[in-house]
């Protein structure tokens, strides 16, 4: 897909209700950039000095191949990635946005409910291409999302008429402590990901993990996810005490998935 796009231009804006991205200091932001590049991704940075000085500031990329591209999605620096699990709830139409080049306006895609991928005036046929492509992801994911949540709803039965429940290892507990740690730090991405080895290893024994996972997807407008993670919990634990908050969430979540972009 990305290589089909390699001579296109193509830009990424940050949804504009969006907070600018703010650093401490230039050298702060040049150290982002080049940690950024040394993964293979290049970027053209535009400062906006009079509104915001150097602490904040637009993105824009000159082309797709630019970006470091994962199994699941693609790295954008200074925001959380662009994970193709966020595609699940998408409506992945090309629309002719309000951004212009040299007088025309160009072709979008919104992404994610956080970001635009811009095509320029005369790039349909390529925008319109990338939409496809994604389409063709999107559909494989929910698929593979129905047998996941079909398996899962088994092994949370078999779960439920335990006796005895599984028991967190040592290993889990380490990865769990240390999820929570980043989570306090706010590096709510690098938290997910400690959650998800934890559960690798056992995807029962500590129910409460989804339920943390769902809030920090939460904060990175991964609604999806999070209504997803939220709902495994109240599978496998139907009668907790904080199982009404817990459903009342999913509710909230469902709302900001449904308003417009």
């Amino acid at each position: 897909m990305l290589k089909n796009l390699k001579n296109t231009p193509i830009g990424v804006v940050r949804d504009e209700k969006q907070k600018p991205y703010r650093v401490a200091n230039e050298g702060e932001l040049h150290s982002i950039l080049e940690e950024y590049k040394r993964k293979g991704g290049k970027v053209d940075m535009r400062l906006n000095p009079q509104t915001y000085g150097l602490e904040a500031f637009t993105i824009w990329y000159l082309n797709i191949e630019a970006f470091p591209v994962s199994d699941d999605g693609i790295e954008v620096p200074f925001n959380p990635p662009l994970l193709f699990s966020d595609l699940l709830n998408d409506k992945l139409i090309v629309t002719l946005g309000a951004r212009e080049h040299y007088g025309a306006y160009c072709y979008e895609i919104n992404f994610a409910n956080r970001y635009a991928f811009i095509f320029g005036p005369t790039n349909l046929s390529n925008a319109q291409r990338f939409a496809d492509d994604l389409f063709v992801i999107q559909d494989h994911l929910k698929k593979q999302e129905q047998e996941q949540a079909a398996l899962f709803a088994e092994q949370a039965a078999n779960y439920r008429a335990l006796a005895v429940k599984p028991v967190v290892s040592e290993t889990q507990r380490k990865l769990f402590v240390q999820a929570n740690a980043l989570s306090q730090q706010k590096d709510y991405p690098a938290a997910l990901e400690f959650y998800n080895k934890a559960l690798e290893i056992d995807p029962l024994s500590y129910p409460n993990a989804y339920f943390n996972m769902a809030l920090l997807e939460a904060q990175l407008n991964r609604f999806h996810s999070a209504i997803t993670s939220m709902k495994k919990y109240l599978i496998l634990e139907p009668d907790a005490g904080d199982a009404r908050s817990a459903q009342d969430k999913i509710y909230e979540w469902e709302l900001m998935i449904s308003k417009p972009k």
